[in-house]
C-alpha cells in the first residue's frame, strides 16, 4: 500500500511540477515562424498537444482538495483550455509547418501561393476566436484557482468580477475590452489575496501565470506563464495548505 501511495505521489508531482517546467523550457525554443526551423516547429507543436492537456490536469491537481464556487469555475475554465487551446495550437501550428515544408523546392510562384495560404490560416477569424477562447480558459482557470486556494468559501465580489472578466476575455485580440477583462480578473484575485493571511507569493505567481498566457505562448510570455505556475506549484506542494477555514470566515 505504501509503495502504491508513493507511486501515486510520484505521478502527481510528475504532472504538477514536471509538465509546467518542461513546457517552460520547450516554449523557450519556440521558433518565431515555421520558416525559421520547420522540422522543430512541427515536432514542437506535436509535443504541445499532450503537454497543454497535462498542464490543465496540473491545475486540477493543484486544487484537487479544494471545494467551492471558485474551484468549480477553475475546473470548468481549465476544461475549456484543454479542449480548445490544445486543438487550436496543434491543428493550426501543424498546418503552418506542413505547408512550409511542402513549399521547399517549389518554384517562386508556387511558394507565393503557399505563403498566402499560411497567412490566411494566421488571419482566420475562426482560428483567432478559438485561440481567444482557449487562452481565456487558462487565464480564468488559473485566476480562479488562486482565489479558491486563498478563500475556499464564497467571495462574492471577486467571483462576480471574474465572471465578467471571463466574458470580456473572449473578445478578439487587440480589442480594448479584452484588456479590461484581463485587468478585472487580476483585480478580482488581488482583492482576495490582499485579505489572505497565508503566503501570498505562490498565489501571486499563479495570477502572473494566468496573465502571461493571455498574451501568447511564444517567448517570452509563454515560458514565463508556465515558469510562474511551476514555481507556485512547487511552493504549494512543499507547504501543504492547512485548514484555515475559521480564519477565512472571520475575513469574510
Amino acid at each position: 500500500m505504501n509503495q502504491h501511495n508513493c507511486g501515486l505521489r510520484f505521478l502527481r508531482r510528475l504532472v504538477l511540477l514536471g509538465v509546467p517546467l518542461l513546457l517552460a523550457m520547450l516554449l523557450l525554443t519556440h521558433p518565431p515562424s515555421p520558416r525559421t526551423s520547420t522540422d522543430w516547429w512541427i515536432t514542437l507543436h506535436t509535443l504541445l498537444l499532450p503537454l497543454f492537456s497535462l498542464a490543465g490536469l496540473a491545475v486540477y491537481l493543484l486544487i484537487q482538495k479544494v471545494h467551492g464556487l471558485a474551484a468549480t469555475i477553475s475546473r470548468l475554465a481549465i476544461g475549456v483550455f484543454v479542449v480548445v487551446y490544445s486543438a487550436y495550437d496543434t491543428l493550426f501550428g501543424l498546418a503552418k509547418g506542413i505547408l512550409t515544408r511542402h513549399a521547399v523546392g517549389l518554384v517562386p510562384e508556387q511558394q507565393t501561393t503557399v505563403q498566402q495560404a499560411i497567412q490566411a490560416i494566421s488571419a482566420s477569424q475562426i482560428g483567432n476566436l478559438i485561440a481567444v477562447v482557449g487562452s481565456a480558459g487558462w487565464t480564468v482557470g488559473v485566476l480562479a484557482a488562486a482565489i479558491a486556494l486563498a478563500h475556499p468559501l464564497k467571495p462574492r465580489l471577486p467571483i462576480i468580477l471574474l465572471l465578467i472578466a471571463a466574458a470580456l476575455l473572449c473578445f478578439p485580440y487587440g480589442h480594448p475590452l479584452r484588456l479590461v477583462g484581463l485587468v478585472g480578473g487580476a483585480f478580482a484575485a488581488a482583492i482576495v489575496l490582499a485579505r489572505y493571511r497565508g503566503a501570498r507569493l505562490p498565489l501571486s505567481l499563479l495570477v502572473f501565470s494566468g496573465v502571461f498566457l493571455h498574451f501568447d505562448h511564444l517567448p517570452p510570455t509563454g515560458p514565463l506563464a508556465f515558469g510562474c505556475f511551476f514555481l507556485a506549484a512547487t511552493w504549494l506542494d512543499q507547504q501543504p495548505r492547512t485548514d484555515t477555514q475559521n480564519e477565512q470566515r472571520e475575513q469574510s
